[in-house]
């Protein structure tokens, strides 16, 4: 028997000569990466002319159903992640066929503890959704994707300096297509991020003279500053005051409490960025010479730079009047 060919879709097989009560049976194959109908007519001719025409043609039809393995996986970094820095996703899909997963989308609910959300898909497009919010996750059309081909999804958001040490982001992801997909066991993906809360607190004392009669007004000013990059929590300076031979403890601005020679002044939660300040004034004595005075800042925010958590100012009680 000759070998069949194929020319413009049409299979032609020359079968030599069929005997009386003979069966020749041919086999074609079709495959196909999409999903589609496939309907098909063979015909049979001879040379010997034959008496009933009206069998010698059948029709068959076929269906391809679409079948799509798609993957999700999401790694997060850095982790764990300071609060008010940048924390960066990346999605990975892939397809493991056999199919080609046409209109493939990726829903990713962010936490609710992020802001400042970018992204950039290697194909299709994105549209930002509402950290926090399930209803209204980030959304990324990646278009159709191969058998065998893969595609990212990198997404970088800030987290919010207010964020509590210790906490835990949740960042849930699906993956989809319009396919039928025969494990969904990998279609979804979770990345866990634990946060730490840093404020760098830097306290700074200066006074409204560098140098003083005996008896006269001494007005400290306490400034202290959060350059985060967290808020800080909780925030108290304590003052050793000048020993009591060289000077009186007047009254201060900043809500203070005075046990013994030692003030402690609650300034409560910081917002990264911002500042406060108060006055404690004091009255020298007639003693003449250097009063020092050392105040200290801290929070139950971890500060990262402890070096400027102190601040000592030195003044000159000289003699004149």
């Amino acid at each position: 028997m000759t070998p069949c060919t194929v020319a413009g879709g049409v299979v032609t097989c020359n079968l030599g000569t069929e005997p009386a009560g003979g069966r020749t049976t041919i086999i074609v194959q079709l495959t196909s990466t999409g999903q589609v109908d496939v309907d098909d007519t063979a015909t049979v001719t001879s040379a010997t002319p034959d008496p009933n025409l009206s069998n010698n043609s059948a029709q068959d039809g076929v269906r391809f159903i679409g079948v799509a393995d798609l993957a999700l996986t999401k790694t997060d970094a850095p982790d764990p992640v300071v609060a008010g820095t940048n924390l960066t996703y990346t999605l990975n899909v892939t397809n493991s066929g056999p199919s080609a997963a046409p209109n493939v989308v990726v829903k990713d609910t962010l936490p609710g503890q992020v802001s400042d959300v970018t992204f950039t898909p290697s194909v299709g497009s994105c549209i930002g959704g509402i950290p926090g919010n399930p209803l209204q996750p980030l959304t990324c059309n990646l278009g159709s994707l191969a058998s065998g081909a893969s595609a990212s999804i990198t997404i970088m958001a800030k987290v919010n300096a207010s964020t509590p040490n210790g906490t835990i982001l949740v960042n849930n992801a699906v993956v989809s297509s319009d396919f039928a997909d025969p494990n969904n066991g990998n279609n979804n993906a979770t990345a866990l991020t634990t946060v730490q809360a840093r404020a760098d607190l830097v306290i700074v004392k200066t006074s409204d003279a560098p140098t003083y009669k005996p008896s006269s007004l001494i007005t400290y000013t306490v400034t202290v500053t959060n350059l985060g990059p967290s808020d800080a929590q909780a925030v108290v300076v304590t003052d050793n005051l000048p020993d009591i031979k060289q000077a009186v403890y007047l009254s201060d601005t900043g809500g203070c409490t005075k046990s013994g020679n030692t003030l402690t002044c609650a300034l409560g939660n910081m917002p990264i960025g911002t500042s406060k300040s108060f006055n404690i004034d004091i009255t020298v004595k007639g003693n003449r010479g250097d009063v020092s005075n050392t105040a200290s800042v801290g929070s139950s925010t971890v500060d990262p730079t402890l070096a400027n958590n102190t601040s000592t100012l030195v003044v000159t009680v000289q003699g004149g009047g």
